[in-house]
């Protein structure tokens, strides 16, 4: 508060001002946090402080690949001596039962066919045009895995398929048709065949 009185003023303000000794004497907001925090600090028993573990994410490790068993490949009865096997072809007209299964009951020779004419195998028994073949008397004979079967389309062998079964492998320039092996074949004039069980053979030519 000012007193004026004929030009001359005194200044009646305390020396010492209550509010501006107030504000100059308040700390900071941020000496009052770091003061709070030091006096917090200097409390706390460091082995009860709490540890907050960040999760830990884990990787899934991936499993190893199962490898698929290997499959030994047969092995079919050793050539004869100086024999050979002729590529297969699918170029020769040919029917036949190929031994692509385990033999069924359908596998077997029909014997009682040879004497209507027919093969033994069930197929060949009609031409192109559907017209009925006659066939011959056939030539049989009983064979073991191994042995050769002789016949005026060629030699065969008889070896054993990976289902356990007897079947004919064409030998040197044998007829054949589109598989290496076969139960029964008809090619050209012959029919020729193998029983799957007892390795009985035989050949047919067209008569």
């Amino acid at each position: 508060m000012f007193n004026v009185t004929l030009g001359i003023y005194e200044n009646m303000r305390p020396h010492s001002d209550p509010v501006s000794r107030a504000v100059a004497e308040k700390p900071s907001a941020a000496q009052d946090f770091q003061s709070i925090l030091n006096t917090v600090e200097s409390h706390r028993d460091p082995k009860q402080a709490r540890q907050v573990a960040s999760p830990t994410v884990k990787t899934p490790v991936p499993e190893p690949l199962k490898q698929m068993p290997s499959v030994a490949q047969h092995q079919y009865e050793p050539l004869p001596e100086g024999c050979t096997t002729p590529e297969s072809s699918w170029f020769i007209h040919a029917y036949y039962c190929e031994a692509s299964g385990p033999a069924t009951s359908a596998s077997h020779p029909n014997w009682e066919a040879a004497d209507l004419g027919q093969t033994i195998g069930g197929h060949g028994d009609t031409d192109g045009m559907g017209n009925p073949l006659i066939w011959s008397s056939p030539m049989r004979e009983t064979l073991a895995a191994g042995e050769v079967f002789e016949t005026p389309a060629g030699n065969y062998q008889v070896v054993t398929n990976r289902y356990g079964d007897l079947v004919l492998r064409p030998l040197d320039n044998a007829w054949r048709g589109g598989g290496e092996y076969f139960r029964s074949l008809t090619v050209a004039d012959h029919h020729i065949g193998v029983h799957p069980q007892t390795g009985e053979v035989w050949y047919q030519g067209r008569a």
